[in-house]
């Protein structure tokens, strides 16, 4: 966790929780802005996830609750139907592809 202390101990600005909301406030008044590389679309709210995922990965505390796992199960039913329609019909467009697998 990255945590910067004010003047006083036991401050933290950057809690997970202020993190988080600070993530949702952003893409709530920036939702579709960014930028392409090639014909990929990056926008703001895939960095800034990207960024934070990134940022929980590289913490020592890695956990996964048994919710999450569940969570992340009924979520495979649609990506293998999504997988199986891009192996059927072929892909177009990487960035469409990519976004909306993301």
């Amino acid at each position: 966790m990255i945590t910067f202390r004010l003047g006083r101990p036991g401050a933290q600005i950057l809690t997970p929780r202020r993190v988080l909301f600070l993530l949702w406030l952003f893409l709530l008044v920036f939702p579709k802005g960014g930028f392409k590389i090639g014909g990929i679309p990056i926008t703001w709210g895939y960095l800034l996830i990207a960024i934070t995922c990134s940022i929980a990965l590289l913490r020592n505390k890695l956990s996964i609750r048994t919710a999450r796992l569940e969570m992340l199960a009924l979520l495979l039913p649609f990506q293998i139907i999504s997988t199986l329609t891009f192996i059927t019909n072929g892909i177009e467009d990487l960035g469409m592809t990519l976004s909306f697998l993301l």
